[in-house]
């Protein structure tokens, strides 16, 4: 099965500094990517989600959105998009 964290922390860690993300003017190589979903998982995993919580997200298309689809999926967690 397909791990999106893992993904994201290989490239992180195989070339950092190659881009990983284009939305709108803001322009993200993968360092910058992880150290960001890093952030916010912690911030998720503190506020009690975990590998069997389900995260609902209810947002434009957006670089938080993408954001915080790796997020969860650091921990496991199930989203639904909308």
């Amino acid at each position: 099965m397909f791990n999106l964290s893992r993904y994201l922390t290989r490239n992180a860690e195989v070339a950092p500094g190659a881009e990983a993300l284009v939305y709108e003017d803001i322009r993200l190589n993968w360092y910058s990517l992880d150290a960001r979903v890093s952030h916010l998982a912690y911030g998720l995993k503190q506020r009690g989600v975990g590998k069997d919580s389900i995260v609902a997200l209810l947002m434009k298309n957006s670089l938080a959105y993408v954001e915080l689809i790796y997020a969860i999926g650091a921990h496991q967690g199930r989203s639904f998009c909308r």
